[in-house]
């Protein structure tokens, strides 16, 4: 491993205000974004810069670069679990665990069969678990480097973050036109559209046990997010979740009951989403619409509603992740070759509560 200088260094950052009332965002440009993660003192970001070989660190408190290394692969997706970072390999079924602080390499994990394409961990403890693009689930205990391949499937991947008991996965099938013929009567539909939710049991280091499955989470899904309490997950996609039976189309996120994986707690009325996340501490979470570039929306994360939108400046739109940092008082969004640091506007009594999370 390597701390990049010279020629390696890839990233400008200037600040960005959208309106004269909005606080001030800063904006860093980065190499193409592979995936990211937030250590645990919710001040420190690790994204994946795939194209350039190198892991960024980034105080998320000052909005810095604290600095790069560069490994000898191809960086994607990350996980983190207390001192050990896990990152997947682009176009390959490696897995390299490196110490988080540093980025040194302390083994890699050769998993058979396809490319891996998403992986979750407990922050604390509990197997990493892994979907290759054939969408198999394994399960990883990474201290001894042992791979099981369970009955489990998904494209992508949740940890129920209050014990680590449970796993959440979400498969989208590819959408297909289809000709509907109806009498003399022709017309184009679509099948494969509705994402499926899985709810799997942790019985073991190599079972995973269904108890539980929503065949219509979203139409057209990205991926998953769960609440930090454990109490509420759902997929956002590009079509919003719509009725089966119920022709037009309401425009929003669905959450739902992870004790039934039925019950549809509420919807985050904001169209269809490219991400959501949740904050750890406050009862707080971010929509960012796929279909309105450059905003994002605030809501509360248990009754959904809607508190306030963000604009964003959005440049080379490739992909879209979000996490909260800073503390607390940051939303951190990429947009596949940018780092903007949002900040969050908190009341009294929410910075009293971030004050009690991160003791100084």
């Amino acid at each position: 491993m390597r701390h990049s200088r010279g020629a390696f260094v890839l990233v400008a950052a200037t600040l960005l205000i959208i309106s004269g009332s909005a606080p001030a965002q800063t904006y860093i440009k980065i190499p193409a974004f592979g995936g990211g993660v937030m250590a645990s003192d919710n001040k420190t970001l690790i994204v994946s810069l795939s194209t350039a070989g190198m892991l960024g660190y980034y105080d998320t408190m000052t909005d810095k670069e604290i600095k790069k290394v560069e490994v000898d692969f191809q960086p994607s997706v990350l996980a983190i679990q207390g001192k050990n970072l896990f990152v997947g390999t682009k176009g390959s079924a490696i897995i390299h665990v490196l110490e988080a602080a540093t980025g040194k390499e302390i083994k890699e994990i050769k998993l058979p069969g396809e490319p891996v394409q998403a992986m979750a961990c407990h922050p604390e403890k509990g197997l990493l678990y892994v979907a290759n693009m054939n969408h198999e689930l394994m399960a990883i205990d990474t201290a001894s480097g042992t791979v099981h391949k369970t009955s489990g499937r998904g494209q992508s991947i949740v940890v129920d973050p209050t014990d680590g008991k449970f796993v959440y996965t979400g498969i989208q099938k590819a959408i297909r036109e289809v000709l509907i013929v109806r009498g003399n009567q022709l017309s184009l539909g679509t099948i494969g559209d509705r994402a499926v939710m899985l709810k799997y049991q942790v019985s073991g280091s190599d079972k995973l046990d269904l108890v539980g499955a929503h065949d219509n989470a979203v139409v057209n899904g990205y991926g998953l997010a769960i609440r930090p309490d454990g109490k509420a997950v759902g997929m956002f996609g590009g079509g919003g979740w719509r009725s089966k039976t119920e022709a037009r189309n309401p425009g929003y996120s669905a959450m739902f009951d992870t004790a039934d994986m039925e019950t549809m707690l509420g919807q985050i009325d904001y169209g269809s989403t490219r991400f959501i996340a949740f904050h750890p501490t406050l009862k707080l979470g971010a929509a960012w619409r796929a279909n309105a570039l450059g905003a994002i929306a605030f809501f509360n994360s248990k009754s959904f509603a809607i508190k306030n939108i963000a604009k964003i400046r959005e440049d080379n739109l490739t992909t879209g992740w979000m996490t909260f940092g800073g503390q607390g008082t940051k939303l951190i969004v990429s947009t596949g070759s940018a780092i903007i640091f949002v900040p969050v506007e908190l009341s009294e009594t929410d910075r009293e509560t971030l004050k009690k999370a991160y003791p100084q």
